[in-house]
């Protein structure tokens, strides 16, 4: 993953300079490859039961940024019941999180799922949002209708 976010000599990232980063031309790709391997951030996601058993190898790679934590594949991967089994996927989540701050690593996790002790909080799925919005517009459309008619 380290290799894959970086251009070559640094890693094996592809290079392809008809692209609005390179600038559509040859002439702006080497600044262009320069800043990327600078700004490009690697985020593994830690989504199987083999991921949280390697947690500690997976922190420590010179190149990881950020940890994250995703709790929904994860429990699909254990064959956990993501609400019902939470003992199991708590314990998952702190061992992820020493292993990481062992690292010197951020740990991310999604926001509203008890994870709230991780460096970095990502907001839930625009989907989910989208879901709640449309929930409370038909609620007060129906409490408004209710209290019209």
């Amino acid at each position: 993953a380290i290799a894959a976010s970086r251009y070559a000599p640094a890693g094996t990232r592809g290079m392809c300079p008809a692209c609005r980063g390179g600038g559509w031309s040859l002439d702006g790709w080497g600044e262009r490859s320069r800043t990327a391997d600078t700004e490009a951030l690697v985020i593994p996601i830690i989504e199987s039961r083999r991921a949280v058993d390697n947690i500690a190898a997976i922190a420590a790679v010179d190149g990881v940024d950020v940890v994250h934590f995703g709790p929904g594949d994860l429990s699909a991967d254990m064959g956990l019941d993501f609400v019902r089994d939470r003992e199991r996927m708590d314990a998952a989540w702190r061992q992820c999180l020493a292993a990481t701050r062992a690292a010197g690593k951020l740990m991310l996790a999604p926001a509203g799922l008890g994870y709230d002790d991780a460096d970095l909080l990502i907001a839930p799925m625009e989907l989910m949002l989208l879901h709640d919005l449309a929930a409370r517009m038909v609620r007060d459309h129906r409490a408004g209708a209710a209290i019209n008619a």
